[in-house]
């Protein structure tokens, strides 16, 4: 046959020709079949193509649990709707690529909780991976497994390779899961039947009583969760929808939370028929559990007559475990067992849960957790506006239940479930001022003033400084001007030392007592000290007048230790020598304690001073200490006293790099000095991450001036992002990136590094053989001196590596590199230096001492004769200390521990430790005020 010369042709005389034919003869007798058997044409519908290749599908992937069938189970079989099990699978368990991620500094002692069943599994891992992708795979908290049976090796297996966490598998006990043998199980029955017959969901179940039982009342005694303070209960097939950058569980740890939530709803009043009656015969029983700023108008809305059914959704909720743990929830739910009303009605967990949360926490400790995007069938909570676009939520806003739930949502958006927004004003709570003034009037009679500035004037002229080098008392003669000091103590303060015990404590320690009458009550502690800096000889011609001049000029007494802290010391002894003048006869014992060396940390003085009054009253034997600290400002149009309740931790960490020695014509390529200079400048190049937290007292001082500040005083969007971020993260941030331009603001927040020492080398043409530097830390209230040497061990041992040096940091050996090293890092602290940060003192609704000082600076205020600086009365705020005092030696005397001075930074002249320090006259006849306010508050029948 003859060729032809086109592609095409060629194509035409192939076999392929016929395909197209064959294709169009199928088509017409598929639809000729079709219209003459209309079985055919069911058969091959399109709908009916695509169920059954659906259901292949579905037959290949139940093999790797991906997508299992559709169940059908009787509500009365399970809990949760379980899904087909898959084959058990084999081998080891692959190894799998997990995308890195820079561990947090800080974790909370917390675990996710699920109640699952084997059958379960599907919906178990979906929920898994929700967390892992949005939150844990960044955080690594571990995994709780609870059921009634064993965990199969395929649920463990599948599981397991969700995440790099720890996972324990535990079985409940049967006597925390069954139906208590007491029920009397025809009354039961009967009661389930009704509840089928009315269409009350799981109206008919054992499973699901048994569970709500087991979750209301055992769950946290598992012996797996034992070991944990806070839960995060997650159930299978739930979806996490935005991305959680902030940990929960440390928020609810920082804020003193109980439980938190992200949907409200109403329970089914038929299947909770007893429960508030049950409730409030407990309350009756037991009113001492029910605190005073509790959440009632939550439940009810009758003042706690009736409940209004609505209810937390506990299938979602992150809590405290101690909580549940507590006498006064563990006497709850066993009262409530006690009646049955699990298993003759339907109490469901998700109401007891909630009324006890209302009830035995304060309102401030329950949580909207507004961030969290969240669904269980059928409901979901979507965050909307910035929260949804900042945190990638994929929800639809519209769907949110908060819309339509058994709460406005401005009822719970609120951090505190004030029952309305919260405002700055909630978070920043004053107490009335208490009236001392008829005991502080003999301080407004003329003359008054003088005297009081030649008291302090004379004390001034006795040079009592303190050296850092100076050796022990009877060594060295330096302490000798202290006898001085006490002699003048003695001549105008004669009614102290004649009423008063005195016990010199290491020769210069004063520890004045005067008893009260009643023995029983614990003691006030009142502290100052008696040293002062030392002037530097070269500054004198500096000095508006001679620096121990106690000079008076009408409005300053001039002078070293004016201010810091012979104003405190002579303040609270001449405020003693008028209450004795006057026949003052205290209830509550006065202990009156004078170290003299807090200028360099009081080893000699407040240290063997708190050593015995320990001694003498035992741990926790204090009502309360007040020692030199914070003042009163006036800013942006409102005065604000700051007594500090915290102070940072303090730590000098010294490195040194040693590297071989020899002549520097010859060098290496870094020297000790260079790698050192590497190490520091990394230092200074990462400083600690300012975080500002709400429980921080920094935070409260914020709230206190976008409350009170005056109008124009703050730029209205920031006031206002101040008072959003009490619900706000995002405004909780942008807030702490405003402040953080203030650098002693940051300072006062985070923790901070300065390299102040640095040392190396000895001879221009010799390599130095060792390089050290110091670096001081003010270690962050939220922090710990173990923290920060963690981090400063991780980035010495990236320098280690780098340089193939041996690093030992803190006495471990955390080196990277391989042996023979070139050389060695050494870190390291002294132990008489470093100060952990000091416990905070308790400035809630519940801590006595806390409105007793309040109480008493806000009334001295009123007192005060001078002129009111800002509007208003004053307003108090707990502060912090960036530096330490002579308290640091006194923590294990009482919980409650104030510094505070009562004047206001103005009084003050040039600040302290420099030239021209100066106190005004005035502010030192307030300082007494205050003392006298708060000597007689404290002495009042029930103030503590």
């Amino acid at each position: 046959m003859a060729k032809y010369s086109s592609p095409a042709l060629q194509a035409l005389s192939s076999p392929r020709r016929y395909i197209p034919l064959a294709i169009f003869t199928l088509i017409i007798g598929h639809y000729l079949l079709a219209a003459i058997h209309s079985g055919y044409g069911e058969a091959t519908s399109v709908s009916h193509l695509a169920e059954s290749w659906r259901k292949v599908a579905e037959t290949t992937c139940n093999s790797t649990v991906f997508l299992p069938p559709k169940p059908s189970v009787s509500s009365s079989d399970s809990y949760y709707l379980p899904s087909q099990p898959s084959p058990t699978p084999s081998g080891p368990r692959p190894v799998i690529e997990v995308e890195k991620f820079t561990p947090p500094t800080r974790k909370a002692n917390a675990a996710f909780v699920f109640l699952a069943r084997n059958s379960d599994l599907a919906g178990v891992m979906q929920s898994m991976k929700h967390m892992e992708d949005r939150f844990n795979k960044k955080f690594n908290y571990p995994y709780v497994f609870l059921n009634d049976v064993p965990f199969d090796k395929k649920f463990k297996y599948h599981t397991s390779l969700l995440t790099n966490a720890n996972i324990s598998y535990g079985v409940i006990e049967s006597a925390h899961w069954n139906q208590p043998e007491w029920i009397n199980e025809e009354q039961a029955k009967a009661n389930r039947q009704w509840f089928k017959d009315n269409n009350i969901i799981y109206g008919d179940s054992v499973p699901y009583r048994n569970m709500c039982r087991f979750n209301s009342g055992f769950f946290f005694r598992h012996e797996l969760l034992k070991q944990y303070d806070y839960y995060w209960r997650i159930e299978p097939d739930v979806t996490f929808f935005c991305d959680l950058n902030d940990d929960p569980f440390l928020f609810m740890q920082d804020n003193k939370k109980v439980y938190g939530f992200t949907i409200a709803l109403y329970e089914f009043p038929e299947t909770i028929w007893t429960l508030w009656n049950a409730t409030r015969e407990f309350i009756q029983m037991y009113p001492e559990y029910v605190p005073e700023d509790n959440a009632m108008a939550f439940l009810s809305d009758d003042g706690g007559q009736t409940y209004n059914n609505c209810h937390f959704w506990s299938n979602f909720e992150i809590g405290d475990l101690n909580f549940w743990r507590s006498e006064a929830y563990t006497k709850y739910f066993d009262f409530l067992d006690s009646k049955g009303g699990f298993y003759y009605e339907r109490w469901g967990d998700a109401p007891v849960h909630s009324i006890a949360a209302a009830l035995f926490a304060k309102k401030d400790q329950i949580h909207f957790f507004e961030n969290v995007g969240y669904r269980h069938t059928p409901f979901e909570h979507c965050p909307t506006g910035r929260i949804h676009a900042q945190n990638k939520c994929w929800c639809d806003e519209a769907n949110t239940f908060a819309l339509y739930c058994c709460r406005d949502k401005i009822y719970y958006d609120a951090l505190s479930l004030f029952g309305r927004a919260p405002e700055p004003k909630d978070y920043c709570k004053q107490v009335e001022p208490f009236d001392a003034s008829n005991w502080t009037a003999a301080y407004d009679v003329d003359g008054f003033e003088a005297k009081a500035a030649e008291l302090l004037g004379g004390a001034v002229r006795i040079p009592t400084e303190s050296f850092d080098n100076m050796g022990n008392v009877g060594d060295d003669d330096h302490w000798v001007i202290f006898d001085k000091l006490h002699k003048y103590l003695e001549e105008q303060f004669p009614r102290v030392h004649k009423s008063l015990e005195l016990e010199k404590v290491n020769t210069y320690g004063l520890l004045f007592t005067w008893k009260g009458s009643n023995s029983s009550l614990k003691p006030l502690v009142l502290m100052g000290h008696q040293d002062v800096v030392p002037v530097d000889p070269k500054t004198v011609d500096q000095w508006k007048q001679p620096p121990f001049s106690g000079y008076f000029d009408g409005t300053y007494i001039w002078g070293r230790g004016s201010g810091d802290d012979k104003s405190g010391l002579i303040g609270i002894l001449a405020t003693v020598e008028s209450l004795l003048e006057r026949d003052f006869k205290p209830t509550r014992t006065l202990v009156l304690s004078f170290g003299f060396d807090e200028e360099v940390g009081g080893p000699r003085g407040a240290k063997p001073l708190a050593a015995r009054l320990l001694e003498i009253y035992g741990e926790d034997g204090i009502a309360f200490i007040v020692d030199e600290g914070g003042s009163a400002t006036t800013d942006k149009g409102v005065a604000i006293a700051r007594p500090a309740v915290g102070e940072k931790g303090y730590m000098d960490v010294t490195i040194e790099v040693r590297t071989p020695g020899g002549h520097s014509s010859v060098p290496p390529a870094h020297t000790s000095i260079g790698i050192l200079s590497k190490i520091i400048v990394d230092f200074e190049d990462n400083p600690y991450p300012v975080t500002l937290h709400r429980s921080n007292p920094m935070y409260t001082i914020l709230q206190c001036e976008a409350a009170y500040a005056a109008p124009d005083a703050l730029v209205p969007r920031f006031r206002k992002a101040i008072a959003r971020s009490l619900v706000s993260d995002t405004a909780l941030k942008f807030v702490t990136e405003v402040m953080s331009q203030d650098r002693r603001w940051k300072a006062f927040v985070g923790t901070t590094q300065a390299v102040d020492i640095i040392d190396g080398g000895v001879k221009a043409n010799a390599l130095p053989e060792q390089a050290k530097a110091l670096i001081n830390h003010r270690v962050a209230i939220e922090s710990s001196l173990a923290e920060v040497q963690k981090h400063i061990a991780i980035k010495l041992a990236h320098w280690g590596k780098e340089y193939n040096l041996s690093v030992e940091a803190f006495g471990k050996d955390v080196s990277e590199g391989k042996a023979p090293f070139y050389g060695t890092i050494t870190a390291g602290t002294t132990s008489t230096t470093a100060i952990d940060v000091a416990p905070r003192s308790p400035t809630d609704s519940e801590a006595k001492p806390w409105k007793v000082l309040s109480s008493s600076i806000r009334g001295a205020y009123r007192d005060s004769t001078r002129q009111k600086v800002g509007e208003g009365d004053l307003i108090v705020s707990p502060a912090l200390m960036s530096g330490n005092t002579d308290t640091k030696f006194y923590w294990k005397l009482t919980k409650h521990i104030f510094r505070y001075n009562h004047h206001f930074a103005s009084d003050v002249f040039n600040g302290a430790h420099t030239a021209n320090e100066a106190y005004k006259a005035i502010g030192f006849v307030d300082m007494i005020k205050f003392f006298t306010t708060l000597i007689i508050n404290a002495d009042q029948p029930d103030a503590l």
